[in-house]
């Protein structure tokens, strides 16, 4: 819990108990104080304990701003009082001078930009972008095969919360922009990793010369393993039920993005994409396999874009008070990294451990890229079992939901507890989509927001006649 206390030169003591979830920048409500008075106070408990304070009574609410101490004495001097009214000039004990928020990246007064899960959808990312208060098109103006991103100020920062492709004819160019964001403003650009991006590092093992020619990966019904066995489709089961009697690579990848990749539909996306890059020229399936295959290639420099992603990206993003991830945090996942059962001690090493581990993983996936067909032997696994449903036993935050029947749930108190020791007031994810708006649900303390608004892409299905 944290409060304002201060006391007027008038006697009048005051306040001011801030709700779980808001800190001490924000609004706070609490009893009347009168318009234009100035309290100079100083913050008890909490992240901010100890820091000083300025806070301006508006009616029921108190504005608070925390500052240096000499920063609030010029403040309080260069604001005369109204006629009738006092400051107060209390003396308290100097402020601590370390902070218990891991401060991993700008100053938290820093303006975040943020979007997740486009899937492709380069048309919702444009429609972002000119809402954006952070990235702009450089020369001004959007162009379907030639667009730059920029950004508006000197300091903003964007974060895109995973999950870049599938469900778009805009895949390449989009992953594209993001990568020359990230090339030219690498320390304010955070490319979180999705369900839909790590998986993508099975294309180079499942398609190969290797897992064409093995009946075992044809006939496997123990694969996809995460998928409910009843429900498995195999590559032969995948031929029969499309009356299809060739097995080859495009109608093995038609396979893989449709029954192992929830991508039904992708593989004609990317034929369409690929005509708009070559100026409309038609295109064969096998291009669209050669895309596919190549994209995260380690050999296939230039259109490995994919790869280059998750060698760019993260599992997780802390800025000051914010985590990043891409679909949650929960009692089973929370300090857990991959191969280790220590929960790490707070969230800033668990970040750090989380994020190494990925990028291990594309090291290895990178050394052999090719091997392992199908099999939980193969380089990299570890990351592609890690988006899968119950990946890593369950201890996933790229697969993790705080949505419970398409509602916001409150954060488990484990959760809660792990986060704000570590000073986290707001937790950002995406992953399943809910609609045309992000939920915000406050517990004890920390903010959880979910921001996968892809379905808003769709636009709203309700008719005038539903509605009457």
């Amino acid at each position: 819990r944290v409060s304002v206390a201060g006391k007027l030169s008038d006697g009048k003591e005051v306040e001011y108990s801030l709700p779980p979830g808001l800190g001490p920048r924000e609004c706070l409500v609490g009893e009347p104080l009168e318009d234009g008075w100035w309290v100079k106070a100083q913050v008890k408990g909490g992240a901010e304990d100890g820091k000083y304070v300025t806070c301006k009574g508006e009616g029921f609410k108190l504005s608070v701003e925390v500052q240096a101490a000499a920063e609030v004495q010029a403040r309080l001097q260069s604001r005369a009082p109204s006629p009738g009214q006092a400051l107060a000039h209390l003396k308290f004990p100097a402020p601590p001078t370390t902070q218990p928020v891991p401060q991993t990246q700008a100053s938290s007064g820093t303006k975040i930009g943020y979007m997740t899960d486009v899937e492709g959808n380069l048309d919702y990312f444009v429609r972002y972008v000119e809402m954006s208060e952070v990235l702009g098109w450089k020369g001004g103006q959007f162009d379907a095969t030639k667009a730059q991103l920029e950004f508006k100020d000197e300091s903003s920062e964007f974060v895109f919360g995973g999950d870049s492709q599938d469900k778009g004819i805009g895949d390449i160019r989009f992953v594209r922009l993001l990568l020359d964001l990230k090339a030219r403003y690498p320390e304010r650009v955070h490319l979180i990793i999705g369900n839909r991006d790590c998986n993508k590092l099975r294309l180079t093992s499942e398609l190969s010369d290797e897992a064409m020619r093995d009946a075992r990966v044809k006939e496997d019904t123990s694969f996809p393993y995460w998928v409910a066995e009843d429900k498995r489709v195999t590559p032969a089961k995948y031929l029969e039920k499309q009356g299809l009697s060739e097995d080859n690579r495009a109608n093995r990848l038609k396979w893989m993005l449709k029954e192992t990749m929830g991508s039904d539909g992708a593989f004609e996306r990317r034929a369409a994409e690929l005509g708009i890059l070559g100026g409309g020229a038609v295109v064969s399936d096998e291009e669209v396999v050669a895309s596919y295959m190549r994209e995260a290639d380690p050999e296939a420099e230039g259109d490995n874009f994919m790869l280059q992603y998750l060698e760019q990206g993260k599992l997780a993003h802390v800025h000051g008070k914010t985590l990043f991830v891409h679909g949650g945090v929960s009692p089973r996942n929370v300090g857990r990294v991959p191969g280790s059962e220590e929960k790490s001690s707070d969230v800033a090493s668990w970040v750090q451990a989380l994020n190494a581990w990925a990028q291990g993983e594309v090291a290895a996936f990178k050394r052999d890229p090719k091997g392992g067909t199908n099999t939980k032997a193969r380089a990299g696994h570890g990351l592609m079992d890690y988006g899968v449903p119950g990946g890593n036993d369950d201890r996933s935050v790229i697969y993790s939901s705080h949505l419970v029947n398409g509602n916001a749930a409150p954060l488990d108190p484990e959760v809660v507890s792990f986060l704000a020791a570590s000073g986290i007031s707001t937790l950002v994810t995406g992953h399943v989509p809910h609609g045309d708006c992000p939920t915000v649900v406050r517990t004890g303390g920390v903010t959880l927001v979910t921001a996968d608004t892809s379905y808003s892409k769709m636009g709203h299905k309700t008719t005038e006649k539903d509605v009457r």
